[in-house]
């Protein structure tokens, strides 16, 4: 008689089978059919005698397909003992390992990160104590921020012929608004320029404009060549773009000045060599890692 062709199995998830096996026992078959798919499709598989049973092997079985199976019973057999495969060995979960592993790499990284940052960013005195690092002339030692701190004292000069910017540039360590500020309000004390009034204050040309250096004299001529006054308050495009010319002299000078070993105010700072490549290291082992499928999951 014709055996009823019945789908026996389906898989139920988005996920792929890797390995589906089908085994049919108590039964002598002619012409076996093994089919996957939908219900109505045929091939895919084959059903094969294996002394007293029957089996497919579907390798993958695809999200959401479908296993059939029919044939024609000769006669109906004692059902057969199946032993229940034997599952492969679990994994060894090396989690521990590769989290030791990565959390040093990582600890290495962050700590070596912060020892080229700290020194790239220390500052360089000379002579030994404090006494030293005021009048010493000669060899120079690095030292830390805040080092440097302590090595103030109440009593203290700035050096001949520093301007305020220069001075603001060298507290802050930053070209921007302070620093273009602390030009204009030098400009002001000197009375090449002169903030008068209230609401609005107004920005004029000073009386010792004239012995003002060529160059500073050069910009106060071009700021009030339209007019003599500027009103304060709101946009004034001249003053703006003086604003913007004064930045990018004092980030040319800042490279100029050679107070700064690397990266002076205004530049832009390099990732470090090493430290780009101990990062791009832990990258390149994390990606191996889950290519090889060796994190555990």
């Amino acid at each position: 008689m014709r055996a009823q062709v019945i789908e026996i199995a389906r898989n139920q998830t988005e996920l792929e089978t890797g390995r589906f096996e089908i085994v049919v026992t108590g039964f002598e078959l002619t012409d076996p059919l093994c089919s996957v798919g939908d219900v109505g499709n045929e091939g895919g598989c084959e059903l094969v005698r294996d002394g007293d049973v029957y089996r497919a092997v579907i390798e993958p079985l695809a999200p959401f397909e479908g296993v059939t199976i029919g044939g024609t019973i000769m006669r109906l057999t004692e059902p057969a003992e199946v032993p229940v495969p034997a599952l492969p060995d679990r994994r060894e979960d090396n989690s521990m390992q590769w989290a030791i592993v990565l959390g040093a790499l990582g600890a290495l990284t962050a700590g070596g990160g912060f020892l080229i940052a700290r020194g790239l960013g220390r500052n360089e005195v000379a002579g030994a104590t404090v006494a030293d690092v005021a009048y010493a002339d000669g060899s120079t030692r690095s030292v830390t921020d805040a080092e440097l701190e302590d090595m103030a004292t109440t009593e203290f000069e700035a050096p001949r012929g520093l301007r305020p910017w220069q001075g603001t540039m060298l507290l802050t360590e930053r070209v921007g608004p302070d620093s273009v500020s602390a030009w204009f309000s030098d400009l002001i004390a000197q009375e090449a320029l002169v903030l008068s009034g209230d609401s609005p204050q107004v920005l004029s040309r000073g009386p010792k404009a004239d012995a003002a250096p060529v160059d500073v004299l050069d910009d106060i001529n071009r700021l009030f060549d339209a007019k003599a006054e500027i009103p304060m308050g709101k946009y004034q495009p001249m003053l703006a773009s003086l604003w913007t010319r004064v930045q990018k002299d004092q980030v040319k000078a800042a490279a100029e000045s050679g107070w700064w070993n690397k990266f002076p105010p205004g530049s832009r700072p390099k990732f470090p060599v090493l430290l780009g490549s101990i990062v791009g290291l832990a990258v390149a082992i994390v990606a191996v890692c889950v290519w090889q499928n060796w994190l555990p999951t």
